[in-house]
């Protein structure tokens, strides 16, 4: 009896004890204009302390990115945040319809609205890898437990 109890305080106390870093990640809308610009609203409901971040690369080298850390719930529990990330499927400048959606080069966007990933540790969620037109490539990411950092 003494040592459920114990337990009990420790996963109350301290429960990625049990679970360790995690996010659940919602992708809530996707819009895009004609040019290829691409807006995604996600939210993320991650275990307590758990960074998760959002990694924007061109060639390896890193071009823009957020990194948002869960905190501020005294019992240490899964804390929500909505965010927005915009970035360019089209670095090219192709003519698109008037609907980027009809495009070819929304295939490039790897993620779906209404869809939600679950994400442990250090595990990555990959918005678009491609490559363009002039050879150079193209990333995003959303990561869990990781800094900001190289591919």
């Amino acid at each position: 009896m003494m040592i459920g109890g114990l337990f009990g305080i420790v996963f109350i106390l301290f429960p990625k004890a049990f679970t360790g870093d995690y996010a659940d990640i919602t992708i809530e809308n996707v819009t895009s204009t004609p040019g290829g610009k691409v807006t995604i609203r996600f939210a993320s409901v991650a275990s307590y302390g758990t960074p998760v971040s959002v990694q924007l690369f061109k060639e390896r080298k890193y071009v823009s990115g957020t990194r948002d850390e869960s905190r501020g719930s005294l019992l240490r529990r899964p804390v929500g945040r909505e965010r927005v990330v915009s970035f360019n499927l089209d670095p090219e400048g192709t003519a698109t319809s008037e609907h980027f959606e009809d495009s070819p080069l929304f295939k490039r966007l790897l993620v779906k609205a209404g869809t939600v990933y679950h994400l442990h540790g250090e595990q990555t969620l990959t918005l678009f890898d491609f490559m363009a037109a002039d050879g150079a490539r193209y990333t995003g990411f959303i990561r869990v437990g990781a800094s900001l950092s190289g591919i």
